[in-house]
């Protein structure tokens, strides 16, 4: 985690793999709002992620299964709408991309 303090150097995929390969720490916690989105950059926090864990936690499913692209980009401006953090991943819900038919 960087300091807050400190000048952090814009997070992007390519310094995601350095920071790994260099076996530095990355923190990445799940955040489903603008709120906890700007209190975990302003703690340091290298990446957000917003996940269809939201189904669960926020909607209160037993599962993640009935959450919709439409609920993940409602979701996940709500969390990037702060523009302060770089390192931004949203994931997108089971379903949602094509499925390759086996030949």
């Amino acid at each position: 985690m960087t300091s807050p303090s400190t000048e952090r150097k814009p997070m992007t995929l390519h310094r995601l793999r350095e920071m790994h390969r260099q076996h530095e720490p990355i923190t990445m916690l799940t955040c489903y709002d603008s709120s906890f989105a700007r209190l975990l950059d302003q703690a340091g926090v290298d990446c957000l992620l917003v996940g269809d864990s939201l189904g669960m936690v926020v909607q209160g499913h037993r599962s993640t299964l009935p959450v919709s692209l439409d609920d993940m980009v409602y979701i996940g401006f709500a969390a990037y709408v702060t523009g302060h953090c770089d390192g931004f991943l949203p994931d997108c819900p089971r379903d949602t991309e094509p499925v390759r038919q086996r030949t």
